[in-house]
């Protein structure tokens, strides 16, 4: 895989200003128990999970997920892989470990879909 990007992107999971619930078919506790079972999290944003084969075909070409390493960091949780990138901790713009991560994103999806269109309509 390739370095990270220097920020998490604005839609990383991983990031507190996330849309809650928004984690494709995966749920939070699987999402977290992955990544914090040391398997590399690509960046959501190099990878087209529509590719049944996306594992084989893009997986080697796409960077590594950002928010997923800071967490690591914030955790103080080191890779058993030593070529994975290391990263400084950032409490403040990704969760400080994988329960806050649960919790933001326990809200069901279709609450969100509310809360997101609330706040659009409030706005015009």
């Amino acid at each position: 895989m390739k370095p990270p990007c220097k920020r998490p992107c604005k839609a990383c999971p991983w990031r507190r200003k996330s849309l809650a619930g928004w984690l494709g078919s995966d749920t939070p506790e699987g999402f977290a128990a992955t990544t914090m079972a040391d398997v590399p999290m690509p960046c959501h944003s190099t990878i087209d999970y529509e590719d049944p084969d996306w594992k084989e075909t893009q997986l080697p070409k796409a960077r590594y997920c950002r928010g997923a390493l800071v967490l690591f960091a914030n955790t103080c949780k080191l890779s058993r892989d030593p070529k994975r990138p290391r990263v400084p901790s950032d409490h403040e713009e990704v969760f400080s470990n994988a329960g806050e991560f649960i919790e933001h994103h326990k809200t069901p999806l279709a609450e969100v879909v509310k809360k997101h269109r609330e706040a659009r309509e409030g706005s015009e």
